[in-house]
């Protein structure tokens, strides 16, 4: 098997026999996916140990992390369960997957969506009716689900990760390095989850030695959930600053970035953030004042669906093809459509979001109404022509 990550290829052992991984070379990789709802017994531990009590106690948002993604099987089986779990009841949490991988060639499948039939073998028919549409010989996963997901490439041993998780999911993550790596996978890990998140891992790993960080839910199917060390956790990472300074600069970071926030959220101008397939991430009162939508009727529905007439879809989809090329759109006047129906002129600037590796994976919009303006314009142009 060969390991594909940006900038380094090679042979590796999978534990199994095999090559060797080459000398003197730690980090993580994607141990190859067998479908849907592998281990489903595991699964349904997830589903009742953790799942039932997550959304069932958490509203608004419920976030997921899944490291090693490879193609994303794993990460749509997981949205799948949280969907049954949750149903589509109005106040159900909204679901927000991140999926993660060295391997961009495999995350690109994973966005398509579209897999083998073999691949479906541990899914039910139920769940093939309702969850995938069929694509001649191939299963693809409907819209539903696969908005759920966001899909980036991400390196666990270089890139920083994610925060505020709800439940990390990594069952298909082959560790080189020797335990210390792995000890500083599961420090990161804990770092990245809330106080009281979930954990689980795959039956060839486990959190042993930390015993401050994890306590065990299910051992024979490797479900913990956090302890809150926060402390013992940042001095467990190996980092060139002091546990004290560290918690000065995030405490800076923190101060910056709710002055930012309060900055976007009491702008008169609708700045909202997007996918590049076009589902909400990001909704200001700004967008609110000038759609009609809510913030949580917004999030997590297709922009295309929402606020976009049927006449500029094509327009839209230029300029999504566009973001996802890394380019920017300026000061660029079209329609859209408010919630009670009636069409706002604006004026838009796009830009493209990217994500650790430069990758692009969305884009913000500030949008400003200029419908009084031009009308003020014609009817100014009017009376000078009379």
């Amino acid at each position: 098997m060969t390991k594909s990550r940006k900038g380094r290829t090679g042979p590796v052992e999978d534990g199994d026999g095999g090559s060797a991984a080459p000398a003197g070379v730690a980090g993580d990789r994607s141990k190859p996916t067998v479908g849907f709802f592998r281990d489903p017994e595991a699964l349904q531990a997830l589903d009742n140990r953790v799942l039932a009590s997550l959304l069932g106690k958490r509203a608004g948002e419920v976030r997921v992390w899944v490291p090693a993604c490879a193609s994303g099987e794993e990460a749509y089986s997981i949205a799948i369960l949280m969907r049954e779990r949750a149903g589509s009841e109005t106040g159900a949490p909204r679901l927000r997957i991140f999926a993660t991988d060295t391997d961009p060639r495999a995350i690109d499948t994973a966005r398509l969506a579209i897999y083998p039939r073999g691949s479906a073998s541990n899914v039910s028919e139920e769940r093939l009716e309702r969850f995938f549409a069929r694509r001649g010989s191939e299963w693809q996963v409907k819209n539903g689900i696969r908005e759920c997901c966001v899909f980036s490439v991400h390196d666990l041993e270089r890139d920083p990760p994610f925060s505020r998780i709800d439940l990390i999911v990594c069952r298909n993550l082959a560790i080189r390095g020797g335990p210390e790596l792995g000890r500083r996978t599961t420090a990161l890990f804990h770092y990245a989850l809330r106080p009281g998140g979930y954990l689980m891992l795959d039956r060839s790993q486990d959190v042993s030695g930390r015993g401050d960080l994890y306590q065990t839910l299910d051992a024979e199917r490797r479900i913990y959930q956090a302890m809150p060390a926060l402390a013992r956790t940042l001095t467990n990472l190996p980092l060139q600053t002091s546990p004290e300074e560290l918690q000065l600069i995030l405490k800076t970071e923190r101060e910056q970035r709710a002055h930012l926030a309060a900055i976007v959220e009491s702008s008169e101008d609708a700045i909202l953030g997007k996918t590049l397939e076009g589902v909400i991430t990001f909704w200001n009162h700004g967008s609110e004042r000038m759609y009609g939508w809510k913030r949580e009727e917004a999030l997590g529905r297709r922009i295309q669906d929402l606020i976009v007439p049927d006449e500029k879809q094509a327009e839209l989809e230029h300029m999504l093809a566009a973001l996802a090329r890394g380019e920017s759109i300026a000061l660029f006047e079209t329609v859209r459509r408010r919630k009670d129906g009636r069409r706002v002129l604006v004026s838009l600037t796009i830009s493209p979001i990217r994500d650790t590796s430069g990758e692009v994976i969305g884009a913000s919009t500030i949008a400003r109404d200029v419908t009084l303006q031009r009308e003020a314009e014609t009817a100014l142009r009017a009376s000078e022509e009379r």
